[in-house]
């Protein structure tokens, strides 16, 4: 299992080493809940992959390695070094309502 997209880092899944004789997921992330330091942004995600991790790299792998699995996921452990905790918001409610309505969808 690989969680890559939202890190900071830039990575195409190839340079991920995989086995083709087990299952292989990667855990795709394309935004988070923090600015571009890294700092909390309370339930406000923005927009925030790796411009190689594109849906024509997911199917190019997939074809090479057809035991890969992707996973979409919500912001990620880092943002390059540093390390997040968007995990804990002060006003859950705050959160999830800042969440729900952030707008980083129309930016896809």
């Amino acid at each position: 299992m690989e969680y890559i997209g939202a890190s900071g880092v830039d990575i195409e899944f190839t340079s991920v080493p995989i086995s083709q004789s087990i299952d292989f997921h990667f855990i795709l992330s394309f935004a988070i809940d923090a600015d571009s330091s890294g700092n909390p942004q309370n339930g406000t995600f923005s927009p925030y992959w790796v411009s190689t991790l594109t849906p024509k790299a997911v199917k190019s792998i997939k074809y090479i390695y057809p035991n890969v699995k992707f996973l979409a996921s919500l912001s990620g452990w880092s943002l390059g070094q540093k390390v997040l905790s968007w995990y804990n918001p002060e006003d859950q409610d705050v959160w999830i309502l800042n969440a729900s309505s952030s707008d980083f969808s129309e930016q896809l």
